[in-house]
């Protein structure tokens, strides 16, 4: 007996161990973006519930664009990105998506905790003008039809914080804020059963590169946190590892 209790609180301890303490958010504020400019013929997908006799035409919350750019005039000693973005996100740097990671962060529940991701993104900056960008999804945060909408949380939004250390010791952040510029990407529904709409007209190439004209876009709008309790991910990440060519394509 004693042996049993002597292990359970070794393996409770280095569970509870893997999860890093919340890390320092600065001013770094949750945003997204609330517009509704999608075509609605785009923005809905037929689904059917369990107890649904029949599909209906469902509706998703935007996924939206988030932008922000910046300066640097020191030479850097090493940067870094912690962010947060639910329900999923792809975070971009100068035009060039970040890491091989995908359908990042991992599931929680969401009002209880959420996962950030700490990204090594120093060889992606240069001296002068940068430029960072954020593509948010539903994912199972924004699941608001399935098993009856009773497991959404709301619209996607996100939290990051971009440090950059200076050769000379000093520090300076990009926070996300309502002074970032937002738009309706070209994911125009998204939902992890009923599939993805892309629509290729709203494509904004190099939205994410330092001198993208955004005069067109709307700042990006401050969201309420869905929690307070931000823990490190660190299980192993979902990677594309390898495509799978169909054989043959067989009639119906």
């Amino acid at each position: 007996m004693n042996k049993v209790r002597v292990f359970f609180v070794l393996f409770a301890g280095l569970a509870y161990g893997a999860q890093a303490v919340s890390a320092d958010w600065n001013d770094a504020q949750w945003i997204g973006f609330t517009n509704e400019v999608r075509e609605q013929h785009y923005a809905v997908r037929p689904a059917q519930l369990e107890k649904e006799p029949a599909p209906k035409m469902k509706k998703t919350y935007p996924a939206p664009l988030l932008r922000k750019e910046f300066t640097i005039h020191n030479p850097v000693k090493m940067v870094t990105v912690q962010v947060c973005g639910l329900g999923l996100y792809e975070l971009y740097l100068n035009g060039k998506k970040v890491g091989d990671r995908v359908l990042d962060p991992a599931q929680t529940t969401y009002d209880k905790r959420a996962f950030y991701v700490i990204h090594d993104v120093t060889g992606l900056l240069r001296q002068g003008g940068n430029a960072i960008g954020l593509m948010l999804g539903n994912g199972f945060y924004g699941q608001n039809f399935a098993f009856g909408g009773g497991l959404g949380y709301g619209a996607p939004r996100a939290k990051m914080i971009l440090t950059v250390e200076y050769t000379d010791g000093s520090k300076e952040t990009v926070v996300t804020d309502e002074s970032w510029q937002a738009a309706q990407s070209p994911v125009v529904f998204d939902n992890m059963y009923a599939g993805e709409t892309y629509d290729a007209r709203m494509a904004q190439p190099d939205w994410s590169a330092s001198g993208f004209d955004d005069g067109n876009w709307m700042p990006a709008v401050k969201m309420d946190a869905p929690t307070e309790n931000l823990v490190e991910q660190q299980m192993e990440p979902m990677r594309k590892i390898r495509a799978v060519e169909p054989v043959a394509i067989l009639p119906a």
